[in-house]
Protein backbone atom coordinates (compact mmCIF):
# COMPACT_ATOMS: atom_id res chain seq x y z
CA UNK A 1 0.00 0.00 0.00
CA UNK A 2 2.81 2.46 0.82
CA UNK A 3 4.57 1.72 -2.46
CA UNK A 4 1.37 2.42 -4.46
CA UNK A 5 0.94 5.73 -2.68
CA UNK A 6 4.55 6.69 -3.43
CA UNK A 7 4.10 5.79 -7.11
CA UNK A 8 0.85 7.78 -7.29
CA UNK A 9 2.52 10.83 -5.74
CA UNK A 10 5.48 10.55 -8.15
CA UNK A 11 3.16 10.30 -11.17
CA UNK A 12 1.15 13.32 -9.98
CA UNK A 13 4.34 15.34 -9.48
CA UNK A 14 5.55 14.51 -12.99
CA UNK A 15 2.18 15.51 -14.46
CA UNK A 16 2.43 18.90 -12.76
CA UNK A 17 5.96 19.39 -14.10
CA UNK A 18 4.82 18.57 -17.66
CA UNK A 19 2.69 21.73 -17.82
CA UNK A 20 4.70 24.98 -17.65
CA UNK A 21 3.87 27.39 -14.88
CA UNK A 22 1.44 30.08 -15.96
CA UNK A 23 4.07 32.79 -15.66
CA UNK A 24 6.53 31.00 -17.94
CA UNK A 25 4.02 30.03 -20.61
CA UNK A 26 3.63 31.68 -24.00
CA UNK A 27 6.98 33.35 -24.62
CA UNK A 28 7.92 35.21 -27.83
CA UNK A 29 11.20 36.72 -28.97
CA UNK A 30 12.12 38.45 -32.23
CA UNK A 31 15.37 38.40 -34.19
CA UNK A 32 16.62 40.77 -35.43
CA UNK A 33 15.00 43.73 -33.66
CA UNK A 34 16.27 46.18 -36.31
CA UNK A 35 16.66 45.52 -40.05
CA UNK A 36 16.41 47.22 -43.41
CA UNK A 37 13.50 46.94 -45.84
CA UNK A 38 13.23 43.52 -47.46
CA UNK A 39 14.94 41.69 -44.60
CA UNK A 40 13.19 38.92 -42.71
CA UNK A 41 12.21 39.09 -39.06
CA UNK A 42 11.81 35.84 -37.16
CA UNK A 43 9.50 35.41 -34.18
CA UNK A 44 10.17 32.40 -31.97
CA UNK A 45 7.47 31.13 -29.64
CA UNK A 46 8.01 28.72 -26.75
CA UNK A 47 5.70 27.15 -24.17
CA UNK A 48 2.53 27.61 -26.24
CA UNK A 49 -0.11 24.89 -26.10
CA UNK A 50 1.03 22.23 -28.54
CA UNK A 51 -1.07 21.53 -31.64
CA UNK A 52 -3.36 24.48 -30.82
CA UNK A 53 -4.12 27.45 -33.04
CA UNK A 54 -2.10 30.64 -32.66
CA UNK A 55 -3.38 33.86 -34.24
CA UNK A 56 -0.94 36.53 -35.38
CA UNK A 57 -1.64 40.24 -35.66
CA UNK A 58 0.55 42.75 -37.49
CA UNK A 59 0.46 46.42 -36.47
CA UNK A 60 2.36 48.34 -39.15
CA UNK A 61 2.54 51.69 -37.36
CA UNK A 62 2.54 50.43 -33.76
CA UNK A 63 -0.69 52.36 -33.18
CA UNK A 64 -2.98 49.56 -31.95
CA UNK A 65 -4.70 49.19 -35.33
CA UNK A 66 -3.90 45.71 -36.65
CA UNK A 67 -3.31 45.86 -40.40
CA UNK A 68 -3.06 42.12 -41.11
CA UNK A 69 -3.89 38.92 -39.28
CA UNK A 70 -3.63 35.18 -39.81
CA UNK A 71 -3.22 31.90 -37.98
CA UNK A 72 -1.10 28.80 -37.69
CA UNK A 73 -0.69 25.91 -35.23
CA UNK A 74 1.96 25.46 -32.56
CA UNK A 75 4.19 22.42 -33.02
CA UNK A 76 4.12 19.15 -31.09
CA UNK A 77 6.54 20.78 -28.64
CA UNK A 78 4.49 23.98 -28.21
CA UNK A 79 6.89 26.04 -30.32
CA UNK A 80 6.69 28.08 -33.47
CA UNK A 81 8.89 30.08 -35.82
CA UNK A 82 7.06 32.80 -37.72
CA UNK A 83 8.83 34.69 -40.53
CA UNK A 84 7.84 38.23 -41.52
CA UNK A 85 9.33 40.17 -44.44
CA UNK A 86 9.96 43.81 -43.53
CA UNK A 87 8.04 46.27 -45.70
CA UNK A 88 9.09 49.69 -47.02
CA UNK A 89 7.75 51.67 -44.06
CA UNK A 90 10.65 52.86 -41.91
CA UNK A 91 9.04 52.85 -38.51
CA UNK A 92 8.54 50.74 -35.41
CA UNK A 93 6.18 47.84 -36.04
CA UNK A 94 4.49 45.37 -33.72
CA UNK A 95 3.69 41.67 -34.14
CA UNK A 96 1.33 40.02 -31.66
CA UNK A 97 0.37 36.40 -31.06
CA UNK A 98 -2.74 35.12 -29.26
CA UNK A 99 -3.86 31.69 -28.13
CA UNK A 100 -6.61 30.32 -25.95
CA UNK A 101 -4.88 27.80 -23.70
CA UNK A 102 -7.27 25.11 -22.48
CA UNK A 103 -4.79 24.06 -19.78
CA UNK A 104 -5.38 27.35 -17.97
CA UNK A 105 -8.74 28.35 -19.56
CA UNK A 106 -7.21 31.69 -20.49
CA UNK A 107 -6.26 33.77 -23.54
CA UNK A 108 -2.59 34.69 -23.86
CA UNK A 109 -1.61 37.73 -25.94
CA UNK A 110 2.09 38.48 -26.44
CA UNK A 111 3.58 41.25 -28.61
CA UNK A 112 7.05 42.18 -29.82
CA UNK A 113 8.18 45.44 -31.37
CA UNK A 114 10.65 45.56 -34.25
CA UNK A 115 11.93 48.36 -36.46
CA UNK A 116 12.75 48.93 -40.09
CA UNK A 117 15.66 51.29 -40.53
CA UNK A 118 17.05 52.91 -43.63
CA UNK A 119 20.04 51.04 -44.91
Amino acid sequence: MTRRLAVAIAVAALAVLAVPAQGSAHNVRVSPRFATSGDDFFFFGTFWQKFHRVRWYYDQHNDGDFDQTGRFFASSKGRFTFRWRGEDVFDTHRMCFRQFDTRFEKYYFKCKRFSLIEG
